[in-house]
Parts: structure tokens; C-alpha cells; sequence
């Protein structure tokens, strides 16, 4: 029975030098049975191991007892080992040596070694006569200190060391060598594994610093060289708190406290010091270092330089309290220019309007002195002219001829002043209204050689004056434009009247065009005039800003082929004839107080809408009373810079109507909102802001507000929408609770 020590059974994760002690004693148990050598007899006492001759000698029992002793021996250890004769034959292996080969070698066939293939650590093949133990006994040496690689036939291969020896006679001659090898391929993985490791560490830019749990520093990488300034041999075996200015120190007990939980902690951003002085800001990692056994031994930190992360930040929070200052500084300006263009278009609208009726009546007054002077003057003399050629049998032939001719001339010139008359100023349009001068219209066209079907009321229809020469000239414009370029010679008018809204629609079957085109075209060719093409287009847009400044709109639908759609759509008041058909044209703002006029009527008891305005800036607060002190119904009784002001005024003066800014200093629009409707929920609160996107408003319908207009559009929908939301009998909030 053969009894292995302790420890055996783990030769494979031996160290080695414990690998090395196994190896010697295998060898000393090897010897003890070379020829001649001494062996225990029954008692147990040595004697010498008689010499054998091979062809008619046979070992006595004892040496057999021995062979199998230590053959038993060899098989029972867990690592591989085999024994050749002098010549490098195989002559014994163990189950070992054919798990570790991944084959069962063939005795007295095989030479050197177990292995399938071997290759040196480099990777080149080793031939089997080279290897370790065929130096052994070619050269009668012990091997020690070689590594190899072995390769089993399924291609997986094995990092090993051998500890070749060869075995010699009494004479010292060589008579065969034993071998183990040791696997050690877990181990040169741990090798590689830790290897990688240090490279990694000693090559990052993050200092990487362990320590003990008494907070002594035991490591030290380049990358802490580069930040604090350290050396590792000034470094190592100093207290981590050298790092730490003082005001920081207090921080390393609570630290290591976390350490000996076992606790990590991650991205823990504080201050440390370099050893010129210099503060840093870093990111700290600290791990805690545990042993085989599961015990916290130290510490392990990763220390990142965020100076420049720290910088960065507060450079970009000067930059974005600089782009808020800007944000609000543009804002004001984009408020002030606005008003300024809103108050322009209204003033370019009303100019516009007003240049158009002027040239109307300048056209009237023109076409009133050609029908009251130059025509009264060519009937006066062609009646003259008739006087004389009654006497014509007094005269000479020469002279009647003459007169004739001129009496033709004459006539010419009075059938065309009539013509100019009538072009410069239809007197169908002043002496019957809008649908007759349409229908004479599309008569006159007949002379372009344009056929146009006109569809409208047999009644007449009398507008003002601004609302009718409007209409009448953009309907001719669109069909001299369809004469054109349209290119049917055909066209058709229709026009209705309904609920207070006149709509005429001008349509061919033509060309058509690209809107989006002319939209470029328009653009790019601002100020040109030479083409017709782009002439006429600007002359849609003309017709379009026209009829805008009265309240009205115009819409065109066209596509190359498809034809031409365009409709004229204006608010009118039918009922109301003018007594002067050249009286001044009422301007938009005129319109609008005409409008609040009558919303003023339909109020209970003469109450007027008090208002109270909330913007912290004076010149939208200016703007907006500008704009509501013309309505007389409209009362702004207040102004307020900020939300909180606001909700102190409404307290102090009731007003029905809140104009609520969003953005203010102090307290915002939401919550100056959100009490003043907690108290005050009569109170009517609309938003105003320059940004009026989805999130703002829901934030202001949220805490009572009824909508939100965009300052941009506030100019001329705020009166529109405090008409809206007020019910026609007005009630002034009475009380906290009311």
C-alpha cells in the first residue's frame, strides 16, 4: 500500500518551489531502485541490489515488490509523469501523463516524451529530440528552470515545466530517466491576467493609488506621478492625508470607515493637493482591497483630475447666464420692434388703402373734368361746326369738305373721352354698386378677348367706398392677368353675399403656376418690373396686403396645367349706403373702435372691462395700453412688473381681466396665476408670452388661465380675445371669496 503526505493531491496548484520539492522526491524514490542501489529486504533492513544478467537472470521477489512499489507510486500521484529507458523509449507512464497528453502514449515506441507536440514559449515547434528530456540523457545532466507548451491531438494546448533526471546504474552509467511535468498553464493565465493589469494601471492617466486600512500608502502609478507630483519612491509607505489640504482631512476617517465595511464608493468629487501646493479638483473611486480568505485588507483608488471638467462647467454657466441676460435683452428689443412693425404694418395698411383711393379719386376727379368741361366743350363745337355747314351752299367746296373732315374729327375725340371716362372712373360702379360694375366688367374684357361669364346679385349692392373700389380693381387685375397668361381667353366671375361676408371668386382653366416659384421669384426679383411675369406677381401680392388692411383676406389655388383659383373675402355691411361716395376711408383702427363701439352697446349698464397689465417690460405694458385705450369699453386700471406686484394689485383693485406675462423676475406668471385664481376665481387670466409652444401653455391652462397669446399677436388679438372670454353681462369680482 502505497500513502501519499498531505498535499499531494494539489500538485497541480503547488507553487514552485513546493513543485521542485515533489520533483526531488520522486527522483530519490527512483534511485532507490537503479541497479545496484540498496533495497529494504523483509525485515526491512538494505542490502545491495544484486546485478542482473538480462537473458538468464530474473529479479528475486523483493525487487519485484520494490518495482511495483514504486510503479504504484508513480501511477497514484496526480501529476504526469513517465520514465524511458537510455535510448529515450518509453518504458512507464501514469494516468496523469495521458490526461495531461490527451493520448495514451505507446511504451518502447514513443521517444522523449508523452506529449503530442511540443513548442517552445515562443511558439515555435520543439522536435521531440530537443526536448527537455532527451537533454537529460544525451547529455547526463539534470534539466531544470525550462518552460514548454505541449499540444494534445484536439489542438488544445498546456504550459508545463519538466523536471527531466536521468536514472543511472551502480557504475554510473545511464540506464533510462524519469520525467514530471507540471502543469502550469492556470498559473501563466494568472500571469498574463496580472500583467495586463499593471499595464493597464501603470499606463493610465488616472492615478491609481492602493493603501492599507491605517491609510498608508502601499502603490503608486505614473498616473499619480503626473497629478500630484510625487514620485512613487516619495510616495509609498507616506499617509494618504499628504494629498489632502487641511481643510479636507476630516474626510479620510469616514472613508476608510466605508473601506472596512466593505462599502465602495463611487465618483466622490473633492479637493486634493499637489505637492507644489496646488489645489485639484478630482473625481475619487475608492474599492475596497480583499484577501483569499474574504477579509478587507486595504483600499484601492482611482483619482481623476476634473480641474478642466470644473472649469468647463463654470464657463458654461457664465456662458448661459450670459445668453439668459442676452435671451432677455433680445426679447426686449424683439417687444419694442415689434410694436414699432406691428404699429408700421397697421400705418403701411392704412397708407396703402389710402394711396389706392386717392388715385381713385383722382381718377373721378379727372374723369369729372373730362365729362364737365373737355366734352361739353367738343358737343359746343360740333354744334357750332353743324351751324356752319347749314350754310354750306354759301361757301366755297373746299371749305365744306373741311368742315366735314373736322366735324369726323370731333366726333372721334368725344367718342374717346367718353372711352377715358369711363375707364378712369366706371360710373356704374358709384351709381349702382358692386355687381353691376362686375357685370360691366366682364363686358369691358371683351376688348382684351377675354369671354367672361359673370355670376352675381341683381340687387344692388352699396358698399363703402374703400371696401367697393378695392374689390372692383383686384377683380380686374386678376383678369387682365388671366388674359395674359392663362392662355384660354375665357374666365368666370362669381360673387355672393352671406352672412355678412362677401366672397367673389375669379377662375380660369388655363397655364397656372408654381406658388411656391412665384413665392421665389418674388423674393429674388424685389424691384423689378421688367418682366410681366413677375410684375403681375407682385401684383397678386399687392391685392393680397390691400385686402388685409380692411379685415379682409385673399386666397390663390394654382399648379401648372391645373388653372387658376383666386377668392376675395371681406366683412361688409350692405345695408349702409354712403351720402358721400368719396367721403375718407375708415382705417383699421377706426374699424376696430367701430367694433367696440358696438360690443360696448351690448354691455348691461355702461360697465367698463377693467384691465390689469403684468409684463416686466414698459414697452409691451406701453403697447398694450396703446392698443386698449382706444376700445371704450375696455378700462386698464393697473400695471405690474412682476408677479408679485400682481397679485398685490388685484387684490387692491379688482380688475375682471389679468394680461399675464410668463417670464418675470420675483415671481413668474404661473405662479402669480395660481393665487391669484385661488382667491380670486372670477378673475379672468390670459397668458401672454413671446414663446407660446405647447409646454407654456399647458403650464398656464393648468393654473387657471383661460389661453395664451404670443406678444407678437397680442397687438391685435388681445381685444378680440378679452371679448371672447368676457360673458356679455359683466360682473366686477366683490371679494376674496367670490
Amino acid at each position: 500500500m502505497i500513502y501519499l503526505e498531505p498535499g499531494f493531491e494539489e500538485t497541480n496548484k503547488q507553487s514552485p518551489t513546493e513543485q521542485d520539492a515533489l520533483s526531488a522526491r520522486v527522483e530519490s524514490e527512483a534511485r532507490l531502485f537503479e541497479p545496484g542501489q540498496a533495497l529494504p529486504d523483509e525485515s526491512g533492513s538494505l542490502k545491495p541490489r544484486p546485478a542482473l544478467d538480462q537473458e538468464t537472470e530474473q529479479p528475486d521477489d523483493a525487487l519485484r515488490k520494490s518495482e511495483k512499489r514504486f510503479r504504484d507510486m508513480i501511477d497514484a500521484l496526480p501529476v504526469a509523469i513517465y520514465t524511458t529507458d537510455a535510448q529515450g523509449r518509453l518504458t512507464h507512464f501514469n494516468s496523469a501523463a495521458v490526461e495531461f497528453s490527451g493520448r495514451t502514449p505507446k511504451l518502447g515506441t514513443d521517444e522523449w516524451c508523452v506529449s503530442w507536440k511540443l513548442y517552445h514559449p515562443d511558439g515555435t515547434p520543439m522536435p521531440h529530440d530537443e526536448c527537455p528530456m532527451a537533454v537529460a540523457l544525451k547529455e547526463g545532466r539534470i534539466v531544470r528552470g525550462v518552460e514548454a507548451i505541449a499540444e494534445r491531438p484536439d489542438g488544445t494546448r498546456l504550459w508545463f515545466t519538466p523536471y527531466p533526471t536521468p536514472l543511472r546504474d551502480a557504475d554510473g552509467r545511464i540506464v533510462g530517466g524519469i520525467n514530471m511535468l507540471m502543469d502550469i498553464t492556470e498559473r501563466k493565465r494568472d500571469e498574463d491576467v496580472k500583467a495586463k493589469l499593471a499595464a493597464i494601471v501603470e499606463s493610465s492617466d488616472d492615478a491609481i493609488v492602493s493603501k492599507n486600512l491605517n491609510g498608508i500608502i502601499t502603490s503608486w502609478n505614473r498616473g499619480a506621478e503626473r497629478i500630484f507630483g510625487y514620485t512613487a519612491q516619495e510616495a509609498i509607505g507616506q499617509p494618504v492625508t499628504m494629498l489632502m489640504p487641511p481643510d479636507r482631512v476630516n474626510e479620510e476617517p469616514s472613508i476608510l470607515m466605508r473601506i472596512r465595511r466593505g462599502e465602495k464608493i463611487d465618483h466622490y468629487e473633492t479637493i486634493r493637493r499637489r505637492k507644489d501646493g496646488t489645489l485639484l479638483d478630482v473625481s475619487l473611486t475608492v474599492s475596497p482591497l480583499i484577501d483569499t480568505h474574504g477579509r478587507v485588507i486595504g483600499a484601492s483608488k482611482i483619482a481623476r483630475d476634473i480641474t478642466e471638467r470644473i472649469r468647463a462647467e463654470e464657463t458654461l454657466r457664465e456662458a448661459q447666464l450670459r445668453l439668459q441676460r442676452w435671451n432677455v435683452e433680445l426679447e426686449q428689443a424683439v417687444s419694442v420692434k415689434t410694436v414699432e412693425l406691428l404699429h408700421s404694418q397697421d400705418r403701411l395698411r392704412a397708407l396703402t388703402t389710402e394711396l389706392n383711393l386717392t388715385e381713385q379719386r383722382e381718377r373721378a376727379r379727372l374723369a369729372t373734368e373730362l365729362h364737365d368741361h373737355l366734352q361739353q366743350m367738343l358737343v359746343l363745337a360740333k354744334l357750332k361746326l353743324g351751324q356752319g355747314k347749314r350754310r354750306s351752299e354759301e361757301m366755297v367746296p373746299a371749305v365744306v369738305t373741311l368742315m366735314q373732315e373736322t366735324d369726323e374729327v370731333l366726333s372721334d375725340a368725344l367718342k374717346y373721352t367718353r372711352t377715358l371716362v369711363t375707364e378712369l372712373s366706371p360710373s356704374v360702379l358709384r351709381d349702382h354698386g358692386l355687381p353691376a360694375g362686375l357685370k360691366w366688367l366682364g363686358e369691358y374684357m371683351q376688348k382684351h378677348d377675354v369671354t367672361v361669364t359673370v355670376t352675381a346679385p341683381d340687387e344692388a349692392l352699396m358698399l363703402p367706398e374703400d371696401q367697393g373700389v378695392l374689390l372692383f380693381q383686384s377683380v380686374r387685375e386678376l383678369l387682365i392677368n388671366s388674359s395674359k397668361h392663362a392662355g384660354t381667353g375665357a374666365a368666370a366671375v362669381a360673387m355672393e353675399h352671406r352672412d355678412g361676408m362677401l366672397r367673389i371668386e375669379v377662375r380660369d382653366e388655363g397655364a397656372g403656376f408654381d406658388l411656391a416659384a412665384v413665392a421665389v421669384a418674388v423674393a429674388a426679383a424685389a424691384g423689378e418690373t421688367s418682366g410681366g411675369g413677375v410684375s403681375s406677381k407682385f401684383g397678386l401680392f399687392s391685392i393680397r396686403e390691400r385686402m388685409r388692411a380692411l379685415g379682409g383676406s385673399f386666397e390663390i389655388q394654382s399648379a401648372p396645367g391645373k388653372g387658376t383659383t383666386a377668392v376675395l373675402s371681406l366683412p361688409s355691411a350692405a345695408s349702409i349706403e354712403r351720402r358721400d361716395n368719396m367721403s375718407a376711408p375708415p382705417s383699421p383702427l377706426v374699424s376696430r373702435i367701430s367694433h367696440a363701439n358696438d360690443a360696448l352697446r351690448e354691455t348691461f349698464h355702461g360697465h367698463r372691462i377693467r384691465v390689469l397689465l403684468v409684463d416686466d417690460h414698459v414697452m409691451i405694458r406701453q403697447g398694450l395700453r396703446a392698443v386698449l385705450d382706444n376700445y371704450p369699453d375696455i378700462e386698464v386700471v393697473g400695471e405690474a412688473t412682476n408677479g408679485e406686484e400682481a397679485v398685490r394689485l388685484v387684490d387692491q383693485l379688482r380688475p375682471l381681466v389679468v394680461v399675464m406675462d410668463i417670464n418675470m423676475p420675483t415671481m413668474n406668471g404661473i405662479e402669480a396665476t395660481a393665487r391669484i385664481k385661488s382667491r380670486f376665481h372670477k378673475t379672468v387670466v390670459i397668458g401672454l408670452s413671446v414663446n407660446a409652444e405647447a409646454d407654456n401653455r399647458d403650464a398656464m391652462t393648468r393654473v387657471g388661465a383661460v389661453t395664451l397669446l404670443t406678444k407678437e399677436a397680442a397687438m391685435e388679438t388681445l381685444y378680440d380675445a378679452i371679448r371672447r372670454v368676457i360673458p356679455k353681462k359683466v360682473r366686477q369680482p366683490q371679494s376674496i371669496d367670490a
